[in-house]
C-alpha cells in the first residue's frame, strides 16, 4: 500500500468538477478542496473480477481470512484457514482472468506482510520465520528470523525502506540487504492496522482505544485518540491511503482520517452502492481493490 501524493493547484481549472467515476488526480484534488460536494462523500463498492479465490472458512465461524501483498499489478494473498503450508494465490489485475494457484506459503497462519523491489515477504502468526517470495522464479525462500515476533500487520514504505511496529520495538527493513535496524524503542501489541500518511505512521489494534503516531523525521511518538467506537467497527479492516487521505470501509460505512486534526469520522452509508469487511485492501495505480470473502472489490467515487 502507498499514498500518492499530487499537487492541486490546477484541480479547479477549467472546469466545473471533473470526472470521478475513477480515482485521478484532478478529482482527489477537487475533492480535498471540496468536501461539501456531495459527490465527494458518495463512494460506491463494485465487484471487479469474476474470479473468486477459493478460500477455507474458519471451522469455528465460518469467517474467511486471506492477507498478502502486492507486485506489479498483482495481488497475492495467503490463505490463512487452509492446511499449513497454506494456500497461496496471484491475480493478475490487468488480465483479470483467474486466481492462479502458487507454491504454497512455507509459514504457519501468517503475521507481517508486504512487498519491496519486487518481491513478496511474510512471516509466521506470532513467530520469528520469515521468508521472502521470487515472483521470478516463483519460490519462497526462507530469511533470517525476524528480530522482533508480531501478529497480523503489513509494514509500510518511508523514503526506500521498510516499517513496522512490533512487541520489541520499531524496527527498519532494508530489501536490499536484507537487515532489519531498530529505530525506536515504542512498543506496539495486538493486531496492527498500519498506514502512513506524510512523514507519520499511525497503527492501531482491537484492544487499544487509542491510535498510535510515530514521526520518522523527528522521532516522536503520541497517543492519538479515536472515537469510542473506532477499533470495535475496524480493527479487522484494513486502512488504504490515497493521495494522503486514510479511509476504512466497514460494511456501508466510510471512516476517513483527517491527517491535520489527527481525527477520525464516518459517514453512515457512505457507500451507495456494495459492501464489505474488506479483510485486506491493496492499492494499485491510486485504485484500492478489497479482498472480501474471496471476491475481489474495487472502491472508487460514486458517479
Amino acid at each position: 500500500m502507498f499514498a500518492a501524493l499530487f499537487s492541486c493547484s490546477k484541480a479547479d481549472e477549467g472546469n466545473t468538477f471533473p470526472i470521478c467515476n475513477t480515482f485521478s488526480h484532478d478529482s482527489i484534488c477537487f475533492c480535498r478542496t471540496h468536501k461539501e460536494n456531495v459527490r465527494c462523500n458518495d463512494f460506491k463498492l463494485t465487484v471487479f473480477s469474476k474470479a473468486t479465490a477459493s478460500l477455507t472458512p474458519s471451522q469455528t465461524n465460518g469467517t474467511i481470512w486471506s492477507k498478502g501483498f502486492v507486485i506489479d499489478h498483482s495481488i497475492y494473498i495467503i490463505d490463512r484457514e487452509s492446511n499449513a503450508p497454506h494456500t497461496f494465490l496471484k491475480l493478475d489485475v490487468q488480465k483479470n482472468d483467474a486466481w492462479e494457484v502458487l507454491p504454497k506459503f512455507p509459514g504457519t497462519d501468517y503475521g507481517l506482510t508486504g512487498s519491496a523491489n519486487g518481491k513478496g515477504y511474510a512471516s509466521s502468526y506470532a513467530s520469528k520465520k520469515f521468508w521472502e517470495y521470487d515472483p521470478i522464479k516463483n519460490e519462497w525462500t526462507p530469511l533470517a528470523d525476524l528480530p522482533f515476533s508480531t501478529i497480523e500487520t503489513h509494514w509500510i514504505e518511508y523514503n526506500g525502506k521498510f516499517y513496522v511496529p512490533s512487541n520489541n520495538g520499531i524496527f527498519e527493513f532494508n530489501a536490499s540487504t536484507q537487515e532489519w535496524n531498530k529505530i525506536s524503542t515504542q512498543t506496539s501489541s495486538g493486531f496492527g492496522a498500519i498506514f502512513l500518511v506524510g512523514d507519520d505512521m499511525y497503527w492501531y489494534n482491537i484492544n487499544d482505544t487509542y491510535m498510535s503516531r510515530f514521526n520518522f523525521v523527528d522521532k516522536s511518538y503520541e497517543k492519538v485518540n479515536v472515537p469510542d467506537d473506532f477499533n470495535i467497527s475496524t480493527a479487522f479492516n484494513s486502512p488504504f491511503v490515497i493521495d494522503g487521505i486514510a479511509m476504512v470501509v466497514y460494511n456501508r460505512d466510510l471512516w476517513r482520517f483527517d491527517a491535520v486534526s489527527k481525527t477520525w469520522s464516518v459517514k453512515k452509508n457512505g457507500i451507495k452502492t456494495g459492501s464489505a469487511y474488506g479483510d485486506d485492501v491493496f492499492v494499485i495505480d491510486e485504485k484500492p481493490y478489497l479482498i472480501y470473502d474471496g471476491s475481489v472489490l474495487v472502491f472508487e467515487p460514486a458517479e
